[in-house]
């Protein structure tokens, strides 16, 4: 976790490091992933609009910066994570529904 969040983040036990905003090119360079996956589409098309907003977060300036404070080689390791997203989204509401359903009883 990086720059300022609050303390239900902090103690989510998501993150396994936190840092500051200046240690990101740092963090990302000793683990040295393949790719790296960012709230972005890949989709070229501009329709059908249905749904990208969800993997879509990263601005264009936000990924110029990210790119520039990651440096090379972690800059051009950087891909969608739509297909992610969507796993997750798809994989938690299956669990909410049968949760809610009391089918899981």
């Amino acid at each position: 976790m990086l720059g300022r969040g609050s303390d239900e983040v902090r103690d989510c036990g998501v993150f396994d490091r936190e840092g500051r905003p200046d240690e990101l090119r740092d963090i990302v360079s000793e683990r040295d992933p393949q790719r790296i996956a960012v709230n972005m589409t890949s989709d070229t098309e501009l329709l059908p609009m249905e749904g990208r907003h969800l993997a879509n977060g990263l601005s264009h300036t936000d990924l110029v910066n990210l790119k520039r404070t990651l440096g090379e080689p972690q800059g051009s390791r950087l891909a969608s994570a739509e297909k992610r997203i969507a796993q997750f989204r798809g994989r938690r509401v299956a669990l909410e529904l049968l949760e809610r359903s009391g089918f899981r009883d």
